[in-house]
């Protein structure tokens, strides 16, 4: 799912994380959608992304949410999303989530179409710099 969201293999960077501990990952598939998000542990914090959602209507992904939030156990949270995606944008403003700061995709010479930007939910920590 990362591929198709993201465009790129980056299990090894994904597995790793996993492996030593720095992330835990939820997944989630129905009959019609499918689902996966890493969430990156910090003393202080929990960073969500990235989040690819492939067909889920608001239920499915306001549920994954807030078993995101359940096992956050009362750390902040840090959740970037891309503001074209309407229903995450309406989901997190109900979940109590505001804006913080807005960011930019930037390409250089020409535009570049990587991904399905429509299944991204989260960016996260592997795709900010």
């Amino acid at each position: 799912m990362d591929r198709e969201g993201f465009g790129a293999d980056r299990r090894r960077l994904i597995n790793r994380l996993l492996s030593e501990s720095f992330a835990w990952y939820l997944g989630y598939r129905s009959r019609s959608s499918a689902s996966y998000v890493l969430v990156k542990i910090y003393d202080d914090m929990n960073e969500v992304g990235p989040w690819i959602a492939l067909g889920l209507d608001t239920h499915e992904l306001d549920s994954l949410l807030q078993r995101i939030i359940n096992k956050s156990q009362q750390k902040p949270i840090e959740i970037t999303c891309p503001l074209t995606n309407h229903q995450v944008i309406n989901i997190m403003k109900r979940r109590g989530f505001h804006q913080i700061n807005e960011g930019r995709l930037m390409f250089f010479k020409r535009v570049t179409r990587i991904g399905q930007s429509d299944a991204i939910v989260a960016y996260g920590f592997l795709d900010k710099g």
